[in-house]
Order: structure tokens, then sequence, then C-alpha cells
């Protein structure tokens, strides 16, 4: 237990700062500071045209999207020869878990935002839209029904970048798994808030949005960083023998 002692602390203080992020009304407040910064009331308009289409839409946009895609089917083709040719080993497995949990951080936040009934800055009325705020907050205190429109939390398509955060999984250095990986979220944090920021620029998402998602994406890889940790030293003769 001793071994698994600091991927457990971390998983637990990422669950806190989500429920924090999720509960607190001063997140509320500081999502409609920031984003005060970013829309122009005079002239009823974003930073960032919510309809732009043009380089900045690209670099931010559409680029890291079809470069993330491009990497994954890249990936999965060595990992598949790989083994072909040299066999299933520890490695392999590794390397599987890093793509498995790439995977699993955009379905899981595309999941929620369907389901949590949040709505997105240009949708209210403070912003030229049409519709009164609701923050993830209001729906975790009273829950109703999801609007067809409203979803907006967690931050959609931030759950790309954060979702290299899964490097840390592709480096796990055999008998010392999860041990100095921390430089591996490096990519994640710039690709994510990168795209993140961009969102909210377009009047996409808060904050408070943006930061769910960093913090889902990073309890997925702690969790499957503590349940890697648990099974090798279950079963080290096992991981061996892959």
């Amino acid at each position: 237990m001793k071994y698994h002692y600091p991927r457990l602390v971390e998983l637990i203080v990422c669950l806190a700062c989500l429920a924090l992020i999720s509960l607190s009304p001063l997140l509320v407040d500081v999502d409609h500071w920031i984003q005060a910064f970013l829309f122009r009331p005079e002239f009823k308009s974003w930073l960032v045209a919510p309809d732009e289409r043009g380089l900045l839409h690209l670099v931010f946009y559409r680029g890291p999207k079809l470069a993330l895609v491009l990497a994954g089917l890249g990936v999965v083709s060595w990992l598949a020869l790989r083994s072909w040719v040299r066999g299933w080993d520890e490695e392999s497995f590794n390397k599987a878990l890093c793509l498995l949990a790439m995977v699993s951080i955009p379905i899981i936040v595309g999941a929620l935002k369907g389901a949590t009934g949040v709505s997105c800055p240009v949708q209210e009325w403070q912003y030229g839209g049409d519709y009164q705020h609701v923050a993830i907050r209001d729906q975790l205190m009273h829950w109703r029904a999801a609007a067809d429109n409203f979803h907006c939390w967690p931050a959609g398509h931030a759950s790309g970048g954060f979702a290299l955060f899964a490097l840390r999984l592709w480096h796990v250095p055999g008998a010392r798994a999860g041990k100095g990986v921390w430089m591996w979220l490096v990519p994640g944090l710039v690709l994510g808030w990168a795209m993140g920021l961009y969102q909210m620029a377009r009047g996409q998402h808060y904050l408070s949005h943006t930061l769910a998602t960093m913090c889902i994406a990073w309890i997925v890889t702690s969790a499957v960083l503590l349940i890697h940790e648990h099974l090798r030293a279950a079963e080290p003769d096992g991981f061996r023998r892959l």
C-alpha cells in the first residue's frame, strides 16, 4: 500500500478539485470576471468571432483535432506492427494502456457534456444570447432536464489536448511504474490550455469548464496508473510473462 500512496493521494486531490470547481459559487464569479475581458458589450462581440473559420480556427481548432487523430492512428498502427513482430510484452501493454486512457478522456467528457445541461457564455443574455446562465452548480443543486442546446460542461474541445496526460502511461518504466512521469503532463497542459483558451475567447466555455476537463483527464490517468501499479505489485511475474 505504501507504494501506491502517492498515486492515491493524487487521485483524491484531483477528485476534490473537481468537486470544488463544480460546487463553489466563487468559481461562477471568477468565470464571469474573466469572460468580461473576452467580450465587448458595446459591439456585442467576442475577442474571436464564434463563426470565425480562418487561420486561428485552423491552428487552435481543426488543426489540433486532425493532428491528434492522425497521431492516434499512427500509434495504433505502430503498436500492431510491433506486437506482430516482437510479441505482446509489457511495453506493448503499457502503450495500449496509454492509448486506452487517451481515447477514454474525450469520450467521458463528451458524455458529460451531453448530460449535464450547462449553458455556454455565447448563449446567455449578458453576452447577447437568449438564455439565462446555467452553471453545473445549479444543475447539481436543483437538477433539471438538459436543454437540447446546453452542452457546455465540461469543455469538450480542450479534452483532446488534455488527453495527452495519458503520455504518463506511455513512459511507465517497468519496475518503477508511475515514477518520474510528471514531465509528461506538460504536453497536455500546453495543448489543453491553448485549445481551451481559444474556446473561451469565442464564448464557447468558461474557465471552470476547462478546469473541469483538466481535472477529469488527470483523474483518468491517475486512476489508470494506480490500477497499473496495483496489478504490477500483485502479479510481477505475470507482467514479465505478457
